[in-house]
């Protein structure tokens, strides 16, 4: 059986950590092409110079924000529209609401152990746009 291919999918987040684990979820799901950056303001830096099918952001960031990112993302888009997924332990529904509001793809909320993680993000990369 064939892997799926994806674009590049592109991690932000502040935790080195959280970034290893998705990483490491992401390679296990057959995505090879990650890059990760640690703010938003790099993220937006990488954007310019590569299209990404697939943004994987944190929501509570400093300076700019997971919601702030995902704001200049859908008005800044060119050509492909990247699939774009919050992943947070903050799960209130405010913030729910708000990422749809504002054009998000999915909000996971960050289980305990990186099975239920790597089986979320895998759910979340197989659904069409």
């Amino acid at each position: 059986m064939r892997k799926p291919q994806f674009l590049p999918v592109l991690v932000v987040d502040d935790s080195r950590t959280t970034s290893a684990v998705v990483r490491a979820c992401l390679h296990e799901l057959g995505v090879n092409q990650v890059d990760e950056v640690d703010n938003a303001q790099d993220a937006l830096r990488m954007l310019g110079s590569k299209a990404y099918g697939v943004i994987l952001s944190d929501w509570h960031m400093e300076p700019m924000s997971g919601p702030e990112l995902l704001k200049h993302v859908r008005k800044h888009a060119h050509g492909v529209k990247p699939k774009f997924a919050f992943l947070s332990m903050d799960d209130r529904w405010s913030n729910i609401t708000t990422a749809r509001a504002l054009g998000a793809d999915a909000f996971i909320v960050k289980p305990d152990n990186p099975r239920a993680l790597r089986s979320k993000i895998g759910a979340f990369m197989s659904t069409r746009v």
